[in-house]
């Protein structure tokens, strides 16, 4: 039986909004944290501390509208690719560095561009987690929109009621 999420501060705001970020470890740099936090540098911290290795952020954490609903979409998506910790905070939203959708976009857009061993390396990066990036990049281009349609929303019906 799965634990369900704690509740989060972000969700009693008006737009859920929080930080977003793609974390990895060392020494296990293979895999990758896509998690929400409010205090970026003490969540660094705390996982570091609390967990084996060392935490670090692969790119600094973006301010978006519902994050705890893409965290918890992010999650959904990549199940199958959980590689969680023994211990720690966070223990359980740690994933495997395999890239399916940025492999995908690739080969859509470019074809058959490279020999096998490219793609090999684009789908398991060891390094950076090309899918977190890709997640936290259109959740990011998505906040404007949400937050527009939000506001035409809310304008429509004050005019209308």
């Amino acid at each position: 039986m799965s634990k369900r999420s704690p509740h989060h501060k972000s969700q009693d705001r008006l737009l859920g909004t929080t930080y977003v970020y793609c974390m990895s470890n060392w020494p296990k740099f293979w895999v990758s944290k896509f998690g929400i936090t409010d205090h970026t540098k003490a969540r660094v911290r705390n996982v570091s501390e609390t967990t084996f290795g060392t935490a670090y952020h692969i790119i600094p954490p973006f301010n978006i509208a519902w994050g705890f609903w893409c965290e918890q979409w992010t999650h959904s998506l990549y199940w199958i690719f959980n590689a969680p910790f023994r211990r720690g905070s966070g223990k359980s939203e740690w994933y495997l560095n395999i890239n399916p959708f940025t492999a995908l976009i690739l080969w859509t857009i470019f074809g058959n561009f490279t020999t096998w061993y490219w793609w090999f390396a684009i789908i398991f990066s060891a390094v950076i987690w090309l899918d977190g990036f890709l997640w936290l990049c259109v959740w990011w281009i998505i906040k404007p929109i949400l937050a527009i349609s939000f506001i035409l929303a809310a304008s429509y019906f004050l005019i209308h009621i």
